[in-house]
């Protein structure tokens, strides 16, 4: 099996600048979805839910989303800081991959060769998220069985300026790792949009340990392509029309 993906470094290019208008600024309390399905202030909710914000993930430029799931407590995923081609089994609370359920922007995610519900983690970047609500514990009555020992709710980039905004991300590392990204984005009042590419690329080492020095065994590398475009016309103040592309 051949693939390759990318670590390491950062250079962020470009940006809109927009006058300043008003210095006051209010802290809100976070607003998750994923507890009950709607809209509600974090500290609300009478069940155990952690977010990963933009923020984090934007510090978190020299990883992948595995890595970044497996710093989280009571998320333990085999081989998140092994090569990135390893397949990446996900526990929840000690629960297998079948009984955590992964949504993006609120719809089940599933993969056709998997069985028992499982999804592949490694077919998402993390440059294409903006955050990530985890709940753990049994969801089931609200998600089904696959929700046994907690829902990820990864929810994609938005626009969020009214100008046409760019910016884009380098990375480099060892065994020649490199990833790079691109996101163009803009929110009118009638029409918004939002296109990101991603580019990821490592030599990678060989998961099969040569004890003789001799063996000559090929490195594992990884390479993979990933692009979202996400489109939303607003048709009336309450009738949004938002088709979407992803491909990885």
């Amino acid at each position: 099996m051949k693939k390759k993906i990318f670590v390491v470094a950062a250079v962020l290019i470009g940006s809109h600048l927009l006058a300043q208008e008003d210095t006051t600024s209010k802290t809100m309390d976070e607003v998750v979805i994923t507890a009950n399905k709607f809209p509600q202030k974090e500290s609300g909710t009478g069940k155990v839910v952690s977010v990963i914000t933009k923020e984090q993930i934007e510090k978190s430029g020299g990883k992948d989303l595995s890595q970044l799931l497996n710093e989280q407590t009571g998320i333990i995923i085999n081989g998140a800081t092994s090569n990135q081609g390893t397949y990446k089994s996900l526990y929840v609370l000690g629960a297998t991959s079948a009984y955590t359920l992964i949504l993006l922007d609120g719809v089940p995610l599933n993969d056709p060769t998997g069985v028992g519900g499982t999804f592949d983690i490694r077919l998402l970047s993390l440059d294409n998220i903006e955050r990530i609500e985890i709940l753990k514990g049994s969801q089931s009555t609200l998600y089904g069985s696959n929700a046994v020992a907690g829902v990820i709710n990864i929810i994609s980039k938005k626009p969020v300026s009214t100008q046409p905004m760019f910016n884009g991300l380098l990375t480099y590392g060892s065994y020649h790792s490199f990833k790079g990204s691109a996101n163009v984005s803009q929110k009118t009042k009638f029409f918004e949009y939002d296109v990101n590419y991603v580019y990821n690329n490592t030599d990678g080492i060989s998961e099969a340990k040569d004890t003789t020095g001799k063996a000559g065994f090929d490195k594992d590398g990884f390479k993979q392509q990933a692009i979202q475009t996400i489109l939303g016309i607003n048709i009336t103040n309450n009738f949004k029309l938002s088709p979407y592309y992803r491909f990885t």
